[in-house]
């Protein structure tokens, strides 16, 4: 299994009940931008209701729900705490900005931590996100995105005259491989990457 730690659980679980073994060798890890996530909890705390929260993975709906729940509060517990997961805490994060998603795996991904979604794009990619987002005059949008992401979000909105804000969400690093694990997939029946 060569998923990331977080995202291989389910089909690990599917693996397991049908009898196979899974060895977990991740090929990529998912961690927070070099900045800690400061530049996008900043622009979080700085977004009113003109402002639109565009993600493109369910990756990107994590970073944002950890950087919306590391806010002050008027007192308010952190929704989303370190190590915390999806449906483990169920009380609804409800931001002032409008969420708009990529596709069907992303909005999912929302509904996990139970973030409401305002635009779900019917063309699932980024550019088609850029294209379809109906931001309107005096709006602005915040893409919040990997480390590596392309241009065709930002490229699509600019495309349109819609302001747009890049900000690294999260970044994606390759994890150490041990010898053990390189032995593990060499000898393993299938390899999985998704």
């Amino acid at each position: 299994m060569c998923r990331a730690p977080h995202q291989a659980a389910p089909l690990i679980a599917a693996i397991e009940a049908e009898g196979g073994e899974a060895i977990r060798v991740p090929l990529i890890d998912v961690e927070l931008p070099l900045d800690e996530g400061a530049a996008l909890r900043r622009i979080l705390s700085e977004a009113d209701a003109s402002t639109w929260v565009a993600v493109t993975s369910a990756n990107g709906v994590d970073a944002i729900v950890h950087a919306f729940a590391s806010q002050p509060t008027d007192g308010a517990e952190s929704v989303a705490s370190s190590g915390s997961t999806p449906g483990s805490d169920q009380r609804q994060l409800a931001p002032i900005w409008s969420i708009a998603v990529v596709g069907r795996a992303t909005a999912a991904r929302a509904a996990e931590w139970t973030l409401p979604v305002a635009f779900e794009s019917p063309d699932p990619s980024a550019a088609g996100l850029g294209r379809t987002l109906p931001a309107g005059p005096g709006e602005r949008v915040v893409a919040a995105v990997a480390e590596l992401a392309g241009r065709d979000l930002p490229d699509a909105l600019a495309e349109r005259g819609v302001p747009v804000e890049v900000v690294t969400a999260y970044r994606t690093v390759t994890p150490n491989v041990s010898g053990r694990q390189v032995e593990a997939l060499a000898s393993a029946d299938a390899v999985l990457i998704t």
